[in-house]
């Protein structure tokens, strides 16, 4: 809701007993009132930039500050990652973009990048009365330019300009880029139009990989992890989704993409090409999912392709060029959200076209990389919400849904719902396979995610198929193994000698690849030459007695294998 109650002319300070109240009935909670006034005197804006720059290539570089004290992590810091979530990742963003990646002495100062939720949305602190506080949503601050040309980090052309640019082009040009992971939910598609970030900006078609970034959009989740069990002002249940065993892969494939050269896996992104990314109106969302809580209107979850749409604003030729609006806050004719399918002017502005990525027929994103609960689904998840009450169908913000798929052929049957139950999609538990047995190449970034807490996961995935109603749990499961791969494995002692019959104690060590959170342990030994079981005992995870003997039917003598599986 907008209101706009002129007041007269004045001078000074509006004072707390002064606050201007809507003519029309007072305050409604929950909706958002804007007070415009002509400012002065603005501050530089910007310097946050230029003091991320200065710190960390001085806790890189240097020894001492300008005036001789010491630095205390001189000489020990090789590489600079940054670790972000949302605002700060717009920021960093901007950062590359502007160029201060580069220190004053032509230095690269920030080596990596693993940006959590920030897309290619900017931070819009490079203008004159910038407010970078602002952060655009489906319902609020639309009229603050925090996302400008260019989005993506390889070169494209602004089809209203024809300036070709990308957000890795200064650094390019001094050879001072960071690598970078981007890693966001469906949340940044719906509220701040990330597909440009792997779009051309006409919306014609993908673009290719960055030799210094990977794209991963972490598929149906929300902006950050919400709660399952509440919905706050928003219509359904939050989107429990949790990125963080996917983002503490990334980060060593970052680490190794730095030290090693090894390049990180290849983006998972929803695509024009491919089909799994579209316009609002065609995502392919079910709109016959009953209503758990009986509140809408036609008893179904609503769906109503709510995006935001990203403009060229209209606000003076010298903000583009200067930093200097000449209009602003620009004039915004309602309907501020639409849904073009080419680049259109719209009476706001010029529109770059953006896309949602497309659903499957239980409503869950398609394409991206997918978490144990979209792999093996128990319910919907979106990454984008709607409001009920005053604001019904208004956008919720960060916010997702989860919409629990019914529990039996006959509830679905009772409530109409569409979806198959969870006992007709997993009969027992057996068919509940481990997420990392399902999913193709496509459906985790790569060997590391593989082996980074996958028991604690399992184990959370379980007890929610408990839950939902997964028929014949068995009375305990047994611990995930899986093979062990881009491993080192070597006995002590490698032969045993003379063959006397007797037991030696052997030790087993395994060196995993990539640090991962996992144990190993000796599942099952084997052997020839007429070996047995009487010829071995496992006596702890890594260590056993090996018989010494030998029969003779083998010429290089009797070899035994023993054989460990990992645990996540």
């Amino acid at each position: 809701m907008t209101r706009r109650d002129p007041l007269p002319p004045r001078t000074g300070a509006i004072t707390r007993a002064e606050r201007p109240l809507p003519s029309l009935g007072g305050f409604v909670d929950n909706d958002i009132y804007e007070f415009s006034y002509t400012a002065k005197d603005p501050t530089v804006a910007g310097l946050g930039f230029a003091a991320v720059r200065d710190l960390n290539s001085w806790i890189k570089y240097a020894t001492a500050d300008d005036v001789g004290h010491a630095n205390p992590l001189a000489n020990y810091i090789t590489r600079i990652y940054t670790e972000i979530s949302s605002q700060p990742g717009r920021m960093l963003n901007d950062f590359r973009h502007l160029g201060f990646n580069e220190d004053e002495s032509g230095r690269k100062v920030l080596d990596g990048h693993m940006q959590w939720i920030s897309a290619g949305s900017g931070i819009g602190m490079n203008y004159r009365f910038s407010q970078s506080g602002r952060t655009e949503r489906n319902r609020q601050d639309h009229l603050y330019p925090e996302n400008l040309f260019p989005f993506a980090n390889v070169p494209t052309t602004d089809p209203f300009t024809h300036v070709t640019d990308s957000r890795y082009a200064k650094c390019q040009a001094t050879g001072t880029c960071p690598l970078g992971v981007e890693i966001y939910s469906g949340n940044e598609y719906w509220v701040k139009s990330a597909s440009l970030l792997h779009t051309t900006p006409d919306g014609a078609s993908d673009l290719p990989d960055s030799p210094y970034t990977r794209n991963y959009f972490m598929t149906s989740m929300r902006h950050g992890t919400g709660s399952a069990t509440s919905r706050g002002v928003c219509q359904q249940f939050d989107n429990p989704l949790n990125s963080a065993p996917v983002q503490r892969a990334l980060f060593l494939a970052l680490d190794k993409w730095s030290t090693q050269g090894v390049p990180a896996p290849d983006s998972r992104v929803p695509r024009l090409d491919n089909g799994t990314m579209t316009l609002p109106a065609n995502t392919g969302f079910p709109t016959n999912i009953p209503d758990p809580f009986g509140e809408t209107l036609n008893g179904k979850v609503t769906y109503t392709g709510l995006k935001s749409t990203r403009y060229r604003y209209v606000l003076g030729d010298s903000f583009y060029t200067s930093g200097i609006p000449s209009i602003f806050p620009p004039v915004i004719t309602p309907p501020i959200e639409i849904n073009p399918a080419t680049p259109i002017i719209s009476v706001n502005g010029p529109i770059y076209p953006s896309f949602a990525p497309k659903t499957d027929s239980d409503g869950n994103d398609i394409a991206g990389v997918k978490l144990p609960d979209v792999t093996v689904p128990l319910a919907t998840y979106t990454g984008w919400a709607l409001r009920r009450g005053a604001q019904a169908n208004d956008g919720c913000e960060g916010s997702g849904q989860s919409i629990a798929f019914p529990t039996t052929a006959a509830t679905r049957i009772a409530k109409g719902d569409p979806r198959p139950s969870v006992a007709e999609r997993y009969p027992t538990f057996d068919t509940v396979r481990h997420p990392g047995d399902r999913g193709d190449e496509h459906d985790d970034p790569g060997p590391p995610a593989a082996v980074r807490g996958w028991q604690p996961e399992l184990t959370r995935l379980r007890a929610s198929g408990v839950t939902r109603g997964v028929p014949n749990p068995p009375a305990s499961f047994a611990p995930y193994s899986f093979p062990l791969a881009n491993t080192s494995v070597a006995a002590s002692p490698s032969s045993l000698w003379p063959p006397n019959h007797k037991m030696v104690p052997v030790s087993v060590n395994v060196s995993v690849a990539d640090n991962c959170n996992s144990s190993c342990s000796i599942v099952q030994v084997s052997g020839n030459d007429g070996a047995s079981a009487a010829d071995w005992q496992v006596t702890g995870d890594l260590t056993l007695n090996l018989r010494a003997d030998r029969s003779g039917g083998a010429k290089n003598g009797r070899t035994l294998h023993g054989h460990a599986a990992m645990h996540g």
